[in-house]
């Protein structure tokens, strides 16, 4: 059978007006939105598999980064505390127009806490700036000893001080007097105590080191 050009352009013309017809079919076009669709959403959980496993790892970076921070930070905080060792705060001396301070507090010990130190004992006395300056309390006192003994004598003797105005503590940081403030708060002062720059406190019936906030367990008020 021999085709004319005639028969060629008819079947041309037959072939192209079923694609038109397939392709403006709703069934075509439904396939078509739908593998179109499919290959989006494919994309799109690559895509987001990816950011997750992103975030995921971050995360475990922050967390790393936390613990040798806070690793860190106690570290740096217990070599600050040792250098503290041999300090003391006194508070409650009222401060006096060209006062010899040393021979002051030395006349406190020897009269109100039967301890006698002299000139060699000590290293630093010297008065400290604080937010108690701005209500009218005194200036603290920070002492330094060459003996650590010398310090601990006197913390042993410090009740003895009871009811005279001035009070006598432990030289913390700022993180453990920060710590300190936190645990008086929740706990009580009577139930809070220092001992060689370690915080103690009274929990549930029993006597706890007490190391960051998450270990003094916070009260709750009347609903």
């Amino acid at each position: 059978m021999v085709l004319l050009r005639g028969d060629l352009d008819e079947i041309r013309k037959n072939v192209s007006e079923q694609i038109q017809l397939t392709v403006l079919s709703e069934e075509f076009q439904n396939k078509l939105i739908e593998s179109l669709l499919m290959k989006i959403e494919k994309k799109f959980d690559d895509r987001y598999k990816k950011i997750e496993d992103n975030v995921r790892n971050l995360n475990a970076e922050v967390e790393s980064l936390r613990y040798e921070n806070n690793n860190l930070r106690r570290s740096l905080d217990a070599q600050e505390q040792y250098c503290r060792n041999r300090n003391i705060r006194i508070f409650g001396l009222k401060q006096e127009k060209d006062e010899n301070l040393f021979s002051r507090i030395q006349k406190i010990f020897i009269e109100k806490m039967n301890v006698e130190i002299n000139s060699f004992d000590v290293e630093i006395c010297h008065r400290v700036s604080s937010k108690g300056d701005k209500d009218g309390r005194p200036p603290a006192v920070l002492m330094q000893f060459r003996n650590v003994n010398t310090r601990l004598c006197l913390l042993k003797q410090r009740r003895l001080l009871k009811n005279t105005g001035v009070t006598m503590k432990e030289d913390l940081t700022q993180f453990r007097l920060r710590l300190y403030k936190v645990a008086v708060k929740e706990l009580g002062g009577k139930n809070v105590w220092c001992l060689n720059g370690n915080i103690y406190g009274r929990i549930d019936g029993h006597s706890r080191r007490i190391e960051k906030e998450g270990d003094i367990p916070i009260s709750v008020g009347d609903s």
